[in-house]
């Protein structure tokens, strides 16, 4: 009978992949850029990745950029309302 025995076999998993992915679009930073998520999946190869790949919050630069117009467009209707 075997037993278990978790730190040995910790050790021989590899470690998951982790990827940046916008919170808003799910566009995800790959290199230097955002792209697709359907494109990151083929370009990375998760699918054939032996663990599921970790996301990590992030903001892509037009989701970052609507979110900072919108911010300023309710501050300056806050600013006439007063």
């Amino acid at each position: 009978m075997q037993t278990y025995e978790p730190h040995v076999h910790a050790e021989r998993r590899p470690a998951p992949l982790r990827v940046i992915a916008c919170s808003l679009c799910l566009r995800v930073l790959h290199e230097s850029g955002w792209i697709d998520a359907n494109e990151a999946i083929r370009e990375l190869r998760t699918f054939a990745l032996p663990a599921p790949v970790g996301l990590d919050p992030g903001l892509c630069d037009s989701c970052l950029d609507s979110v900072a117009a919108r911010r300023a467009e309710t501050v300056s209707v806050l600013v006439i309302a007063a």
